[in-house]
């Protein structure tokens, strides 16, 4: 038994009425023989009419693509319900007209059935059908869907009305009565409870059929197997990507983490010995700790040894002797005209001895500014 019914009246008009009003793609039998049949028909314009709870999501994507890239006029009638991969078959019409009584479906893609697998299997299948989820919102969006929109849509399970499906632009026209040819829908409901339950009050839904096996298809599994494949080899691709730039990113930083301590280690290296430098300075010349308090003023400033040097010379410029103390007693303190007269610098250089007997024999220390 088909899930398509075609009929054709390419004598009389050149249109060719396909019927989609089943479970798609199960039974056995692939879109491609559905798709063989239209072509050999080769029609002006195809009328394609829906009732369907979904079904198989690559034969789905097949009558899509092969209705999108179709050189006749397609015009889509929403019959009943669209649903699931249904309702991406829908989308593909260059015209979709929904029946006023009519529901649009879409949910996130999924496993149907009893599937003997692995945990490895699954995980996989859950990879492809990631894949096939964005193939699907993409088509989705060329009929004007935001991401936003369609990541709460497909969150759970969404139905809209004819109303609702065009005003958010899902299709182009509502008519209180669509363009019918007879064709009996022999999908079960029961089978999908959400569809069961929007039906309830859908007075010409679908009529019941005996429950049929509906394990993936050898094709279906193939394909999926062919996706997981190609994934997996993206996938591989991306992570090593990705590890090459975090071990770039971990050498980068772990050299600028390299580069700032150096710095901070020679600044503190350079800090401590002209700390050193001064405190070296202002013990040496420094009677009685008087250079202390200069010396911790110079560090607190920043000063450089040799800077701290000229305030060492002035400091010691203004140290009182006894011999400027018997001057001012005195007061003369000049020591004679013919007293021997150096500068700080060399004054600084004299031993202690020496310098009390340059004082006592009337020796100056002249700087010239």
């Amino acid at each position: 038994m088909n899930w398509y019914e075609i009929k054709s009246q390419q004598s009389a008009t050149g249109e060719t009425d396909i019927f989609i009003f089943d479970e798609v793609g199960f039974w056995g039998i692939d879109a491609s023989q559905l798709i063989n049949e239209v072509q050999r028909l080769k029609p002006t314009s195809i009328n394609l009419h829906i009732n369907s709870p979904g079904g198989s999501i690559v034969d789905g994507l097949a009558i899509y693509n092969f209705l999108k890239a179709h050189s006749a006029m397609v015009t889509v009638y929403i019959d009943s319900m669209a649903a699931s991969i249904a309702g991406v078959i829908a989308m593909a019409g260059d015209e979709v007209v929904m029946a006023e009584s009519s529901l649009l479906h879409m949910h996130l893609p999924g496993i149907n059935g009893y599937i003997s697998e692995k945990v490895d299997g699954l995980e996989e299948m859950a990879v492809a059908l990631r894949k096939m989820d964005q193939v699907i919102r993409n088509i989705y969006k060329k009929r004007g869907a935001t991401d936003e929109q369609l990541a709460e849509w497909m969150s759970g399970e969404t139905y809209f009305t004819a109303q609702e499906a065009l005003d958010l632009g899902l299709v182009d026209r509502v008519e209180e009565r669509v363009r019918m040819v007879a064709c009996a829908a022999r999908w079960n409901p029961d089978r999908y409870p959400s569809a069961k339950k929007a039906l309830a009050r859908h007075p010409d839904g679908p009529q019941t059929q005996k429950e049929g096996d509906n394990d993936m298809s050898d094709e279906l599994k193939k394909q999926i197997g062919s996706l997981t494949t190609d994934l997996a080899t993206a996938n591989a691709a991306k992570k090593q990507a990705e590890d090459a730039l975090a071990a770039e990113k971990k050498s980068r930083q772990e050299a600028i983490e390299q580069a700032v301590n150096a710095a901070k280690t020679e600044t503190l290296d350079a800090q401590t010995k002209r700390i050193e430098a001064i405190n070296a300075l202002a013990q040496k010349h420094g009677k009685d700790g008087d250079l202390d308090a200069i010396a911790n003023q110079a560090i607190s400033e920043g000063k450089s040894a040799d800077d701290f040097k000229d305030d060492v010379l002035e400091a010691l410029a203004k140290r009182p002797t006894s011999k400027r103390a018997e001057d001012d007693v005195n007061g003369g303190g000049n020591g004679g005209t013919d007293a021997k007269a150096i500068n700080s610098e060399q004054y600084l250089a004299m031993s202690m001895p020496e310098r009390r007997k340059f004082k006592a024999d009337g020796g100056k220390v002249i700087d010239e500014a």
